[in-house]
């Protein structure tokens, strides 16, 4: 066990979903109603992409920008910085975007399996429809708090995102169900109704309300 633990293992749930499925909100309202801290991969990328210092800035940037997945062992050495920057092992950390496909699931259990305990993964699922109105509503959102500005966030990146969430990610949501770690929702439905569903199961879980 690496020695930055402290011998304690670090519990996570996993947060999955097609584009615009409502993953970044419920990971504040985790954050907002139970303590936990939020990661979410595609910020530690973004904010990654925009250091003029870093090395990976360039690959990360024509990964995003096309709507494909960044190479797992990039991603992952980001969320432990930003893991470890909480306080290992003090709360549970959700983490949003990731994994994403297989190749960010054998960089997981190689990196990972030893010094975290995954909860869960919660799927969140919705209609192509619901997803194209809610990139639409999105834009005039841009630059706030919940939406911060993200190149891949257009309806022409779209049918990639899209096309990339069914070949590369539904097999990860598999995996998780067939080893009974996984939770599909319907996202089909208002922020209010979402985020009920959400709560009353991680409550089912023994987690209480910090507020």
């Amino acid at each position: 066990m690496n020695n930055f633990t402290g011998g304690v293992k670090q519990k996570i749930l996993f947060l999955a979903g097609m584009p615009a499925s409502g993953k970044t909100t419920i990971s504040y309202k985790l954050e907002e109603m139970f303590g936990f801290k939020h990661i979410s991969a595609g910020e530690c990328l973004r904010e990654e992409m925009e250091d003029s210092n870093s090395q990976y800035s360039s690959l990360i940037r024509s990964y995003i920008d096309r709507g494909d997945i960044v190479p797992g062992h990039i991603t992952l050495s980001l969320m432990k910085k930003k893991i470890n920057s909480f306080g290992w092992g003090k709360t549970v950390v959700t983490i949003d975007g990731f994994p994403r496909n297989l190749d960010n699931v054998q960089c997981w259990v190689k990196e990972m399996s030893d010094i975290v305990e995954v909860i869960n993964l919660i799927c969140l699922v919705c209609s192509e429809d619901t997803i194209k109105d809610r990139l639409k509503l999105r834009t005039t959102e841009m630059g706030t708090l919940h939406y911060p500005k993200r190149s891949d966030d257009n309806l022409s990146v779209l049918a990639n995102r899209l096309k990339v969430f069914h070949d590369q990610t539904e097999p990860v949501v598999l995996c998780f169900t067939a080893a009974s770690k996984c939770l599909t929702i319907n996202a089909d439905v208002s922020r209010e109704e979402l985020w009920d569903k959400v709560d009353q199961y991680v409550q089912s879980l023994g987690y209480k309300h910090v507020k």
